[in-house]
Parts: structure tokens; sequence; C-alpha cells
């Protein structure tokens, strides 16, 4: 009976030491399906900017040239940036009339149709990064400039006609993302600039020798 009964503890043991096993081979391949999963999400986010990217680089830049043809056609001068001033503050975007009489609004009339296939083909775009599902650092470094031009060109009208109803968001939303880190960039330059020329003006103090 005793001899049966340490059979028993062994066997017990043994299976102690199988299960811990077993407990570790399966965190391991959690460790390495989360490691997986992280990995393939970064690759499907990468893809999926890149594939954004082209899309804005031809078939967007197409509408919005479009827009523009209709605009010298129909003498349209409400986008001209000559009419506005167009920033940010914090999370807010600011818009300023610069020009000596407010354009009229009846000028949407003309080119309607083509503004609203770019604004809607714009903030279908802006969807992805606003979501957090395409990558929008990666973006920036490939379009960021022309967006935030263009986004400042419609933003009077955007704002003026649909701030309200919080239509075209993720432009608004988007714009405020690349503005705002464009403008870190710049003040970034300029300290680094101002850091280079006070370096370059200060002199190392000599030490007296004495007589």
């Amino acid at each position: 009976m005793q001899e049966f009964r340490d059979y028993l503890e062994i066997a017990y043991f043994i299976s102690g030491i199988i299960v811990a096993i077993a407990a570790l081979v399966a965190l391991y391949q959690i460790k390495i399906a989360k490691n997986t999963l992280t990995t393939q999400s970064k690759r499907d986010a990468l893809s999926l900017t890149a594939s954004q990217c082209s899309h804005y680089n031809t078939k967007i830049i197409e509408l919005q040239n479009r827009l523009y043809d209709k605009r010298i056609s129909e003498n349209c001068t409400f986008f001209d940036t000559s009419n506005w001033e167009v920033n940010t503050d914090g999370e807010s975007v600011i818009v300023h009339s610069i020009a000596k009489d407010l354009p009229s609004l009846d000028e949407f009339d003309l080119v309607s149709k083509e503004l609203l296939d770019v604004v809607n083909a714009m903030d279908s775009f802006a969807i992805y990064f606003t979501s957090n599902v395409a990558d929008e650092s990666v973006a920036y470094k490939s379009i960021g400039n022309t967006f935030i031009s263009s986004a400042e060109r419609y933003m009077p009208w955007i704002l003026l006609s649909y701030k309200a109803d919080g239509y075209f968001s993720n432009i608004v939303g988007l714009y405020v993302i690349w503005k705002n880190r464009k403008k870190q960039e710049l003040l970034s330059t300029k300290m680094q600039h101002l850091k280079d020329e006070l370096d370059k003006s200060t002199l190392k103090a000599e030490k007296p020798i004495g007589v």
C-alpha cells in the first residue's frame, strides 16, 4: 500500500510539472499570436495608408483640378487665398476674411457640383486617418502639405455652410492634426536656427593670466 501511495505522489508531482509546462507553452503561443496580430495590423495599416495616398495623388487631385478649371471659367473668386486667412488655434480652426468686401456666397452655385465632389472625396479620404485605421503620420510625409493647402482653400466654405451640422468633420479634424504638426516643425526649425546662431555668437571668455 505504501508503495502504491508513493507512485501516486510521484505521478501527482509529474502531472504538476506537465501542467506547468503546458501553461508556459500556452502563454508563449498567446504571446506569439499577439505579436503576429500586432505586426499584421501594422502591415495592414501601412498598406491602407499607401493605397489612400495613391488615391489622393490621382483621383482626388484630378477632382481638384476640375474644380479649379470650373472656378476659372466661371470667374469664381470666393476661394482665392487673397480673401481668407485660415489657421489653427489648438483644436479649433480659425477663419478670417482679409478681403475688403466679403466674397459673395452666390458664387457657390457656379461650382457646386465640382466643389461637392472634391470635399466629399477629401472627407472620405480623411476618415481613414481620423479614425486611426490608417497611419496618418506616414501619410503626412507624403501628402501633408498638399492636403493642408487644399483644406485651407475650401475651409471658409465648409465652416460657413456646414459647421453647425458637423459635415466634413474629418477634413477639419485631419487639417487640425497636420497643420499643428507643420507649425511645430517650423518652430523647431526656427529654434534650431536660433540655437546655431547663438552658438556662433558666443565667445569663450579667456582666463586672465595675471602679471
